[in-house]
């Protein structure tokens, strides 16, 4: 096969910004006692308040997405990432902490993707289409800006990640690549038109890329619950307001 870029997984990263967005609006009640109790469902109550309750009823039904066109397996390199900071002092030494060898895209590697929004859906229209359109898609006029601006709440995602990495990294002198990467990501931010906004795909963003980490952090000690609960810290338990997540992935630089 040929490597290629899932519309479900570019589809996935539009819809954390869309809920992002969606929970500034909206204000989804996040107490651990409205989560599910199971773990890979957690989010599914604030899933189905902020969009819909089933796909049926799903007001993203109007955002679609399609696989990318194929590139050639040359565009495919073998890296090894690491999980900072795993190193440890040991009696030899210092540890190199955890590695895992990944299959990832080339840099500048360009992917090209159809994204669809039926416009019928979107316009005001009256009879059975408006009554069908009402039972599935609610209060769909509300929603309607998040569509129109995904750009502008793509940038505001991004900005927020940007601060936060170069936060965690500017005091961290052992991998002085990192900070430097996301300064220069910060560079090209700023360099961006009103119509373009980052994204981030893939293992390496991390947790805190791919939820509403900001959101769920506002209530300290309910964060801190559902960091237990859902066992999302490996080392224990995480104190009220301690930074999480506290690793990030990176890429090694060949030996």
């Amino acid at each position: 096969g040929q490597p290629y870029l899932p519309g479900s997984s570019f589809k996935g990263a539009l819809r954390t910004i869309l809920a992002v967005a969606a929970a500034k609006e909206l204000q989804p009640d996040v107490r651990i006692n409205r989560l599910n109790s199971k773990r890979a469902w957690a989010a599914q109550p604030i899933e189905e308040f902020l969009f819909g309750r089933d796909p049926t009823h799903n007001f993203l039904r109007v955002l679609q997405v399609g696989d990318s066109a194929p590139v050639t397996a040359k565009n495919l390199r073998l890296r090894r990432a690491h999980i900072y900071p795993t190193a440890a002092p040991t009696s030899r030494g210092k540890s190199r902490g955890l590695d895992i060898d990944l299959e990832v895209v080339a840099k500048d590697t360009t992917f090209e993707l159809p994204i669809h929004s039926p416009l019928e859906l979107l316009k005001p229209s009256v009879g059975q289409f408006e009554v069908r359109r009402r039972e599935e898609l609610g209060d769909w006029e509300r929603r309607v800006s998040w569509i129109e601006k995904l750009a502008a709440h793509g940038r505001a995602f991004a900005r927020g990640q940007l601060i936060e990495e170069v936060t965690y990294f500017q005091t961290r002198t052992d991998v002085p690549a990192a900070h430097h990467f996301y300064n220069r990501l910060v560079d090209q931010f700023q360099q961006l038109q009103k119509h373009q906004f980052m994204v981030r795909l893939g293992w390496g963003g991390g947790w805190h890329t791919k939820t509403l980490g900001a959101y769920l952090r506002q209530d300290a000690a309910n964060f801190a619950a559902i960091v237990e609960k859902y066992k999302l810290n490996p080392t224990g338990k995480a104190p009220p307001g301690a930074p999480f997540p506290l690793s990030r992935h990176l890429l090694r630089r060949p030996d």
